[in-house]
């Protein structure tokens, strides 16, 4: 059947099932000779988002029983596994604590030439243990094996299945051991070639290092990150902001009480015919001395990402045995205060100074760092108490490792008695979000500008009238906005919030045949990050595609131009005859 017009601008076209779940992981193509291609490396990808994400909601779309349960639920502070991967760049897994019945682990990716990505999770066992799946409808087998890993002789589990038929048949295995931590995984295997591989491991054998302060060092050398977006600071909540008023009150009275105090042998309680004496001890930041608000240029040149405290603490009787001090490190996200880590402080010897200490680990957003001093009598009987609280502000871009991608196809086929014209562009951005900002207040707008000029003449009033009334006026329209963590927005095929880890894939398509021609189709899209807290973006990212042809006898000749913020470089994509 002839096709006297198609023309569309979509953001959903060309789906079909057999592409469903592979472009929903970012591995979408539409060329069909990509198909086997595909098929045998979606195993692996599976495989990969199972033991990164965990429990993050990725559907992989296998509906199989698992074949491998994982060893989480035997976790202990200490347990760690490596990885390296055929097409990636590796993955640690640590475990920091176990308790009631949560465990908490770092994820580690590491990045050639900065920074390694790294990522906290506190989650049950059975929410982060791996699972395996063979694809649906496959039959497992499952035999035993040996292997040796870093010197260490491990009793294997292997689960085998084949996939698919004819030309597109792939044959997937995953060796799991009950001696190796986090999750039993030990390798994976599509069509006879490992995709990714345990390198070490190790049980309760490397505790966690224990945070310790620092003195402070001459100056750090600037380290390089990959920020997107000016940087802002974020308004204190209500809360603390009263909590700091009150505090300041209390810091001034108590420290008058001991500059008058008359007595060195501790606070003199008397009651009827009974006296008594107890220690008193005042713990408190020296905010003329500590840092208050860090612009970023400052932050992101600081090693470890360290702030500078002073404090002081003083006691009555002058010198109190059994006293030990803490700083606690705490980072708050809207209304919510997360206890991130203490430093154990050295106590000095009486008459001695206390030292200016720098502390590692600060956070983008509200830091609050709290003094928690601890008294054993000498009954051993232990009391702890809470001290003041200092709190730094660190200004910081709202998106942070920001990266941009885009793929295109542009292809002209035979379609009957005319050539079919299609163009396909899909961008990819990712992002770690400003560690003071949450997902959930958070929101996505995309916007669109451009034209879509062709030749309606010789199309069916019909045609015209749908074209006509699609058509653009000038200036900028909204395509959607939503809620960042699912915005429903027309374009946006995939949407990943994981904690502060945000992935976005968007759509671009065009379908017309060349009796249509010409045409002078060109677009432009930004997307903008919004908060619920801010009446203007907290950061915008743009992307365009272009596409111009004369005439069919042109077709040979022209070019898809796609480009976007921080893209590698512009796309310029030939159109292809099939």
């Amino acid at each position: 059947m002839e096709m006297d017009f198609t023309a569309a601008f979509s953001v959903g076209k060309f789906s079909d099932e057999t592409f469903q779940h592979s472009e929903a992981l970012g591995l979408g193509t539409k060329r069909p000779h990509m198909r086997k291609a595909v098929t045998r490396l979606l195993p692996s990808i599976l495989l990969f988002l199972a033991v990164t994400f965990g429990a993050s909601g990725v559907t992989t779309g296998a509906q199989e029983a698992p074949v491998a349960s994982g060893t989480w639920a035997q976790a202990k502070a200490g347990d760690w596994v490596e990885y390296a991967m055929a097409d990636g760049p590796g993955l640690r897994l640590e475990v920091v604590a176990v308790k009631e019945g949560q465990v908490t682990y770092r994820h580690i990716i590491p990045r050639a030439g900065g920074e390694p990505l790294v990522r906290v999770h506190t989650r049950k066992p059975e929410e982060i243990r791996p699972v395996f799946s063979a694809a649906p409808g496959a039959a497992i087998t499952r035999r035993e094996a040996s292997i040796e890993i870093a010197g260490q002789s491990l009793n294997c589990e292997v689960s085998s299945w084949t996939a698919g038929g004819g030309n597109e048949t792939s044959k997937g295995e995953v060796w799991t051991s009950a001696q190796v931590p986090c999750g039993g995984l030990v390798k994976q295997v599509t069509d006879g070639k490992d995709t990714m591989w345990l390198t070490g491991f190790g049980r309760d054998s490397a505790k966690p290092e224990k945070p310790e302060p620092e003195l402070r060092p001459d100056h750090p050398p600037k380290l390089v990150t990959r920020e997107y977006g000016d940087a802002i600071a974020l308004d204190v909540p209500a809360r603390i902001k009263k909590e700091m008023e009150d505090q300041a009150v209390a810091i001034t009275r108590l420290r008058v009480y001991f500059s008058e105090g008359s007595t060195q042998d501790g606070a003199s309680l008397e009651f009827e015919d009974m006296h008594t004496e107890v220690p008193v001890i005042f713990a408190a930041f020296l905010g003329e001395r500590c840092d208050k608000v860090l612009a970023y240029g400052d932050y992101s040149a600081r090693p470890g990402r360290y702030v500078d405290l002073a404090f002081q603490i003083k006691t009555l009787p002058a010198k109190l045995a059994g006293m030990k001090v803490k700083v606690e490190h705490s980072h708050v996200q809207g209304d919510t205060e997360t206890v991130l880590t203490a430093f154990d402080v050295p106590v000095p010897d009486a008459g001695d100074p206390w030292n200016d200490m720098r502390l590692r680990g600060a956070r983008p957003g509200v830091n609050r760092y709290r003094l928690v001093v601890s008294y054993t009598n000498a009954q051993k009987e232990t009391t702890t108490y809470r001290g003041f609280s200092h709190w730094v502000i660190v200004q910081a871009p709202p998106m942070f490792e920001f990266t941009h991608t885009a793929t295109a196809t542009a292809t002209a086929r035979k379609a009957g008695g005319t050539t079919l014209l299609q163009a396909d562009v899909r961008w990819d951005a990712s992002f770690v979000l400003h560690h003071g900002l949450k997902a959930q207040d958070c929101s996505l707008r995309v916007v669109k500008r451009g034209k879509r000029d062709l030749r309606l003449d010789g199309l069916s009033p019909e045609v015209r009238r749908v074209i006509e009334k699609e058509r653009p006026s000038a200036g900028w329209h909204e395509v959607g906005r939503g809620p960042l963590i699912n915005p429903g927005i027309p374009g946006l095929e995939r949407t990943v919030v994981e904690e502060s880890f945000v992935t976005l894939s968007f759509r671009h398509v065009l379908s017309l045949t060349a009796k249509a021609l010409p045409l002078d189709d060109a677009w432009e899209y930004r997307f903008e990050l919004m908060h619920s807290g801010m009446s203007e973006p907290l950061a915008v990212w743009e992307a365009s595609a272009k596409l111009k042809i004369a005439a069919e006898n042109e077709i040979d000749r022209a070019r898809l131009g796609v480009n976007g913020s921080r893209l590698p470089a512009p796309l310029d994509v030939p159109l292809s005859r099939r």
